[in-house]
């Protein structure tokens, strides 16, 4: 019998989040006043680590509107939708999709809960964000799956406008499309007019960063993961952006093995095994 490890269960000592909690009054106090908006699938705010007693909902908030309010607690103090950008006007060209901020994807509470969610025990242990005493915003830009399972400019740019406007001090996207254009393309490279950007999603991160938004992007997942070179292009748009925060995936200690099984005498399988370059296996989302 092979003896298997739990994976995944060191992320926050990867990125040294313990030595900074040691240096900022430690895990209790991470986070403490930041508000991260989080413009991905929805956050399912029943999640136990989208929950804190301890925290109060600042003033001002919540951020919401009508029915959405009820996907807001004193951890995720806005909820707002864009998916009815997602739902063509005209019915033969469409499906229903669910507009509320329900997750009905996993991937933004998860997105969430890397960012900032509250120390909560687990299958695997304990565990929690980076920044576990930060509230959250939930900006749902994507549909249900199989309906509407990619999103568009217009839906990222107005939660990012919101996420601004409601006064959030990070937005996270960890999402992203084909870098078409540099980040500095205008005008007629693109045949758009004189003075108009090329990407208007670089557009829309360079002036939120510039109003006062710290923006974090993911770098994508179309880098040349075999030589660990990133090819030309690699980088998913809106993380071209010169001031985004944009992040790739890291390697951690884990190392691959290659196996070849050879038939030995009476049955039996000799396994011969040569190891292998250690390869990204900390996956960021896309």
């Amino acid at each position: 019998m092979q003896p298997l490890r739990r994976h995944m269960t060191k992320a926050n000592e990867v990125v040294k989040a313990i030595a900074a909690w040691n240096r900022t009054g430690g895990q209790g106090n991470a986070g403490t006043g930041i508000k991260i908006a989080i413009l991905d699938t929805g956050i399912d705010h029943t999640h136990p680590a989208m929950q804190d007693g301890a925290l109060s909902m600042p003033a001002g908030f919540p951020k919401c509107s009508g029915d959405d309010c009820n996907f807001t607690n004193s951890k995720v103090i806005a909820a707002r939708s864009f998916v009815d950008r997602l739902i063509y006007a005209f019915p033969e060209d469409t499906r229903p999709d669910d507009a509320s901020p329900r997750d009905r994807v996993g991937h933004g509470t998860a997105a969430a809960m890397a960012a900032a969610g509250a120390v909560v025990d687990s299958p695997l242990g304990r565990m929690s964000g980076v920044a576990p005493k930060a509230h959250l915003g939930n900006y749902k830009v994507f549909g249900s799956p199989g309906v509407n399972d990619i999103t568009f400019d217009d839906a990222i740019i107005a939660a990012l406008e919101a996420a601004l406007l409601d006064g959030m001090d990070i937005a996270s996207l960890s999402l992203g499309g084909a870098s078409l254009w540099g980040p500095n393309d205008r005008g007629s490279i693109c045949g758009a007019g004189a003075n108009v950007a090329c990407d208007l999603q670089v557009e829309a991160v360079e002036n939120a960063v510039r109003l006062g938004l710290v923006v974090v992007v993911s770098a994508g997942n179309d880098g040349d993961i075999g030589n660990e070179i990133p090819t030309l292009n690699s980088i998913a748009s809106p993380g071209t952006a010169p001031s985004a925060i944009t992040v790739g995936a890291s390697v951690n200690g884990h190392i691959l093995y290659q196996s070849v099984r050879v038939p030995g005498a009476g049955g039996n399988l000799a396994l011969l095994d040569a190891p292998a370059r250690s390869g990204v296996l900390d996956r960021h989302f896309d």
